[in-house]
């Protein structure tokens, strides 16, 4: 290539790096980040690791355990699973030990039933609490309206926290202004209990009723949804975590206090003695199997070694001057001690054998060939098997 065209090519180069730098432009674009696992298991973790930059330990657990051994008062307890399987010893223990200083948090879950006038809530139907559906017509304006919301939600600077609904006014002790939290904007609570209580109102009606029991108490709360990971940072859902945790050793989040069945129980205690118990099953079966187990044969195997086992005993009965001795048992098992035509003609009846053939298998000397001899034994036992 010529000086001319390596010219030609250099200012093309240049010409298009130049056009590429001055329309450079830096855009910062957001893009959405899935969850990671950790959040997807535990819908609770924001809340922990807030929890956490306080030095406030806080960790997600099974629940049964717990109230087996019910932790410190000085900790927190928050139940946010089913409670259709608590006994009433384990609400009894509950309260006791609220009333020694512990702070426990709980989800009304449970509607009153209309046949019975009951919940299936142990927990709440002892401390008096109820649960309601409260949408009707009365508190219809105060809820928000799908349209709107549609609306507003396609807008570009559209935040998902104003969207939150039930917006519930909460005065809390030693600060003058109330906090804003989102609690349930479709049901209420009541409660008729013999403790004292103050509670927190939205348009619906009682969203969150905080229980003094001795030294410490119960609050119990319309929806867990403000300590979500989605929704923690918003209002002030994050200060009041921060406020009732604030005196707190450590804070323990509850999924699930349903009693297990037996053998889970039966599992998670003695998981060692099940194993070794197990193995032990499986030797003895093994041991079994092995002590009993015998050379299978088939049938063909077994009759020739059946034959065999006879052709070994008449040589050797022939070999020993006895051969008369041995067609003379053999003849006592087919027709006794004399032969008679009537049962030579039966015999030939019940095998294949002509009346000649049987006649002459009972009557015949015993052949001077030791080939002969082991002939009439052979055909004597096919005989004898015959007629059994």
């Amino acid at each position: 290539m010529s000086t001319k065209a390596w010219a030609v090519v250099a200012a093309v180069v240049a010409i298009a790096l130049t056009v590429f730098v001055v329309n450079l432009r830096w855009i910062d674009q957001e893009r959405p980040v899935p969850p990671s696992v950790d959040a997807l298991r535990n819908q609770f973790l924001a809340a922990e690791r807030f929890l956490a930059r306080f030095d406030v330990p806080a960790s997600t657990l099974e629940g049964y355990g717990l109230l087996e051994a019910l932790p410190d008062p000085e900790e927190m307890i928050v139940l946010a699973g089913s409670r259709r399987g608590m006994s009433q010893r384990r609400v009894d223990l509950l309260i006791d030990w609220a009333a020694r200083g512990g702070l426990l948090i709980v989800q009304a879950e449970s509607y009153v039933d209309e046949a019975t006038g009951v919940s299936d809530d142990l927990l709440l139907e002892t401390l008096g609490v109820r649960l309601n559906h409260a949408v009707a017509e009365s508190v219809a304006d105060a809820l928000p309206i799908s349209a709107d919301l549609v609306d507003a939600l396609i807008e570009e600077d559209a935040d998902q926290c104003d969207f939150a609904g039930g917006a519930t006014s909460v005065a809390l002790e030693d600060e003058e202004a109330p906090i804003v939290v989102s609690l349930s904007d479709y049901r209420d609570l009541t409660y008729t209990g013999q403790y004292p209580a103050r509670s927190a109102d939205n348009a619906v009606g009682s969203q969150l009723i905080s229980i003094d029991i001795g030294s410490g108490g119960v609050l119990v709360l319309t929806s867990f949804r403000l300590w979500t990971n989605t929704a923690i940072g918003c209002h002030d859902h994050a200060h009041l975590l921060r406020y009732l945790a604030s005196d707190r050793a450590a804070v323990s989040w509850i999924y699930n206090v349903d009693m297990p069945s037996i053998l889970v129980l039966i599992w998670r205690n003695f998981a060692p003695a099940v194993l070794l118990f197990a193995l032990a099953i499986l030797l003895w079966l093994w041991h079994g199997a092995v002590r009993s187990r015998r050379p299978r044969m088939d049938a063909s195997l077994a009759r020739r070694e059946i034959v065999s086992h006879i052709q070994a005993r008449a040589r050797f009965a022939w070999q020993q001057g006895r051969g008369e001795a041995l067609l003379a048992a053999m003849r006592r098992d087919v027709a006794g001690e004399r032969v008679t035509a009537k049962q030579i003609a039966e015999l030939a009846e019940q095998t294949d054998m002509t009346a000649k053939e049987v006649e002459d298998l009972l009557t015949r000397q015993v052949p001077n060939r030791l080939d002969a001899f082991l002939r009439l034994v052979r055909r004597l036992q096919q005989l004898r098997r015959a007629t059994r």
